[in-house]
């Protein structure tokens, strides 16, 4: 069975105010394109479909112009969407119509609290819904597992008297179970999920310009949640294409979000041979029609670097663009006293002035760590926006950093996790 993997779109994204449906739309022809060209048995968009929960018009519209050019270029292939954390699972609505043309979306997990859940009635509902068959040619050549985003405590309790804890593992569990008794041919089994998960040994995945300890309000799971009986588990929600195990990956976000993640960004083509077999993994590159561009460029990729210029060398930088370059524009100026008020209005002009197609979006101040006394407190300038995407983890390392202190030590890091944990259950609850 050959899988194209695919994941966080976020569709209708804009970048710094700027609008991506160029470079979404391009992104999505070469998607279409390796499609034609490799014939996948089966393509999956494994969560965050689009940027908001309230998608704009034209977004949904992109979406669907490319799943019917999809259906149109490969007829037999089957294509199934999963909702993301960013997604609604209204997505789902017009499901029943999409069937119409192969394409299966899941957005949601039907629960049935009134009447119980731990009947067969029930469980034949979520076969229905979440158990999917891959065929080429008529014949049935694999099985597809679909669980879009949810938080381990919402997870249907499929046993009587099951604890919240053990809820996400279960319910895995009796999907596996009934793909085991259907699968009479030791044919692949594919799940394909959203969700933050740690390494076999514990470990955080690499995320790249997404913050490691609660990445966009999930919590980290253990790979044991996913039980047993699949060959390959295809994961969205973390954007920088990794593998978690040999049979557990990340395909990445094909397009950048942030100015952080200026990584190789791709799509995942997955070959497995059988029920058992290990998945071969082809990494796909997307180009990007706007990439991103930090002035100075890091030659090195440490993580946490912040290379950083004096303003006008940083200016002078920007000014020597390639002035056919399309491009996303931010410079990391080192903070130092020199940078004017009107920074952020004197660069926005040099594309104009200078003749270039780059696109300016920000002034990055960076500090340089030890500046600051004992008790004072560091002057840091940080937008709303780059706020908005910090986690509390995030915020308390840079403060440290900023006053020249060490980071998090291992009792104050977990005293705040507690904290925060308390918050989220109080904000739950009500």
């Amino acid at each position: 069975m050959l899988i194209l993997h695919t994941s966080d779109l976020h569709l209708g994204h804009t970048f710094h105010t700027y609008d991506r449906t160029r470079e979404q739309s391009d992104c999505l022809r070469q998607i279409e394109s390796i499609v034609s060209e490799r014939k996948p048995d089966a393509y999956i968009i494994c969560g965050d479909v689009y940027h908001t929960a309230s998608p704009q018009s034209y977004a949904q519209e992109m979406l669907m112009q490319h799943l019917l050019k999809v259906h149109q270029i490969a007829p037999s292939m089957k294509i199934i969407l999963i909702a993301g954390n960013h997604d609604s699972n209204k997505i789902e609505i017009n499901d029943p119509l999409w069937n119409m043309v192969g394409v299966s979306i899941v957005a949601s997990i039907k629960r049935n609290i009134l009447e119980g859940e731990g009947g067969d009635v029930y469980h034949q509902e979520l076969f229905r819904r979440h158990i999917h068959t891959v065929e080429k040619d008529g014949t049935l050549v694999g099985f597809i597992v679909a669980i879009p985003h949810c938080y381990p405590g919402n997870f249907p309790s499929v046993k009587e008297g099951l604890p919240r804890a053990d809820r996400q593992k279960e319910f895995m569990s009796l999907l596996l179970e009934e793909v085991v008794r259907r699968n009479k041919d030791h044919l692949p089994v594919v799940v394909m999920a959203h969700t933050a998960i740690k390494r076999p040994g514990g470990e955080n995945p690499d995320a790249i310009g997404q913050d490691l300890d609660i990445i966009g309000g999930i919590d980290m799971i253990s790979v044991d949640a996913f039980g047993h009986g699949y060959d390959y588990v295809a994961l969205g929600h973390i954007h920088c294409p990794q593998d978690i195990s040999d049979r557990i990956r990340y395909c990445g976000s094909p397009l950048p979000v942030s100015f952080d993640e200026d990584f190789r960004h791709s799509v995942s083509l997955v070959t497995i041979d059988a029920h058992g077999a290990k998945p071969e993994i082809e990494a796909l590159e997307i180009v990007n029609a706007m990439p991103i561009i930090t002035i100075p460029e890091r030659t090195c990729r440490k993580r946490g670097e912040v290379v950083s210029l004096p303003w006008e060398e940083a200016m002078q930088e920007f000014e020597r663009l390639d002035p056919k370059l399309e491009c996303y524009v931010r410079l990391n100026v080192t903070d130092d006293g020199t940078i004017p008020m009107e920074a952020k209005d004197i660069a926005a002009k040099i594309p104009e002035k200078c003749h270039l197609r780059a696109k300016f979006c920000l002034v990055n101040r960076v500090k340089k760590a030890g500046v600051y006394g004992d008790g004072m407190m560091p002057d840091v300038k940080i937008s709303t926006a780059e706020l908005s995407r910090m986690t509390p983890y995030s915020v308390a390392e840079l403060f440290l950093k900023e006053t020249g202190r060490e980071g998090l030590d291992a009792h104050i890091l977990s005293l705040l996790k507690e904290t925060i944990a308390e918050v989220n259950q109080t904000d739950n609850q009500e």
